[in-house]
């Protein structure tokens, strides 16, 4: 970029053809080089340049870097005019491609009167990058409309409407579901779990429900911004007649909560008998998916069966909790030969890690997949009559006692447990002995 700048010269000699030859190096000028200049020829190629990048599909936030460094070197003297010096806005100046070019956020506010922002407010939203003019917009709006924003001006805010606080969000009208949606295109920029929660409470207050285009209008983000108490509101009915909601996003807690909604939906549905299912089709599988984070223990051993062949990312997502309870042979038929060949690829995964350290190594080296960190296989020994068990056990123990008569009495255990006493016979023959003399001598 340097050798390319040095080599056409000082910017203030540029002609209105130079920043062309330079092309795509403009969206990459600072406002050092914009104020370097002349403002009436750069401003002509920033119009033409735009607008060209606007058909080939330039992100915003590219055409937002250009409009904010050619301001940022012409801004005005005095940041804290409060009249309109540049000229008021109209249609022709909002018409323009590089509007609001010459328009810093002060004199933004000063020049766009009610009447304007009201008559051309689709226009102007789909041109306003920058917050700070996106925050006058919204301001302006509050004043024309004291009462609140009508479900009409709400679907035409655009990423403006990103900038509102849970305050203005209060005073909107969202009773439409072709409103909500306007408000969840994920190309107008996310929104906060507040400000989500803001938009379904006044979409609620009409007595609306989470039915499946509701879901589709929330996606998986916004369905994951909603509390659990509300994601509980959902039918199984609704879930199946909705796209496939991508909730990894969500909390463990909201995960569990959706799961057995979705698992009512796409499972216990389409089971041919009220019982629950001893395995799942490839269909039912691929349906319920999404929903996987927050599945139970044992319907993942019920998918471990049935030969669903689950790639390496959806098991990562499984709960950490249920991943530690599968033992090898479960996670090898739950992954399939296929693809339980990328725990090597992760195996510097901390998921991973830690399945790999409650498993037995043996039973690691089954896989063929060069895992280590497993646990060592308990040690065995073997006694004299071929049977394994522990030393203590094989091994007979002997103890010896002197009884007050004199006798030895040997306390022999072997390994059958049973215990041998010669000297409590020979108390059984002396007392039978005296019992007989005794008897005689009467």
């Amino acid at each position: 970029m340097f050798v390319c700048l040095w080599y056409h010269s000082v910017p203030s000699t540029w002609t209105r053809e130079t920043p062309w030859d330079l092309d795509p190096l403009p969206l990459y000028f600072t406002s050092n080089l914009w104020k370097e200049m002349n403002r009436r020829e750069a401003r002509r190629f920033i119009k033409t340049f735009i607008k060209q990048l606007r058909r080939q599909g330039v992100p915003r936030r590219k055409i937002q870097y250009i409009k904010r460094e050619f301001q940022q070197a012409h801004r005005a003297k005095r940041d804290t005019a409060i009249e309109c010096t540049v000229g008021a806005i109209t249609q022709i100046q909002i018409n323009d491609d590089a509007f609001p070019i010459d328009y810093d956020a002060t004199q933004f506010n000063a020049c766009l009167s009610l009447t304007v922002l009201k008559d051309n407010l689709p226009e102007i939203t789909d041109k306003i990058d920058q917050d700070d003019y996106r925050q006058v917009i919204l301001e302006k709006l509050n004043q024309a409309y004291p009462d609140g924003l009508s479900d009409d001006v709400v679907q035409m805010l655009g990423p403006v409407s990103r900038r509102a606080t849970t305050d203005d969000i209060s005073k909107w009208n969202i009773t439409k579901i072709d409103t909500l949606s306007s408000l969840m295109k994920t190309s107008d920029g996310d929104w906060s779990e507040n400000q989500t929660k803001a938009i379904m409470t006044k979409y609620f207050a009409a007595s609306n429900s989470i039915d499946s285009s509701v879901l589709n209008s929330l996606g998986g983000s916004g369905v994951c911004s909603l509390g659990s108490g509300v994601l509980e509101t959902i039918t199984s009915s609704s879930l199946q007649q909705a796209d496939a909601l991508p909730v990894s996003s969500c909390s463990l807690d909201k995960k569990k909560v959706l799961f057995p909604i979705a698992q009512a939906a796409f499972i216990n549905q389409t089971s041919t008998t009220k019982r629950s299912t001893t395995t799942v089709t490839l269909t039912q599988y691929q349906l319920i998916q999404s929903y996987l984070g927050g599945a139970t223990e044992s319907f993942v051993r019920t998918l471990a069966s049935s030969s669903v062949n689950m790639d390496i990312d959806t098991f990562l997502g499984l709960d950490q909790s249920v991943i530690q309870t599968l033992s090898v042979s479960d996670v090898k038929s739950l992954l399939g030969d296929t693809n339980v060949n990328e725990l090597r690829t992760y195996s510097s995964n901390a998921i991973v890690q830690d399945w790999i350290s409650r498993q037995f190594q043996t039973d690691l080296d089954t896989l063929g997949l060069g895992l280590t960190g497993g646990r060592a296989t308990p040690a065995t020994t073997t006694n004299v009559n071929g049977n394994a068990g522990s030393a203590t056990n094989a091994a007979a123990t002997t103890t010896t006692a002197t009884t007050a008569a004199g006798a030895t009495t040997a306390n022999t255990t072997a390994s059958g447990g049973a215990s041998i006493r010669p000297a409590s016979g020979l108390y059984c023959l002396l007392l039978a002995t005296v019992v007989s003399a005794l008897y005689r001598l009467q």
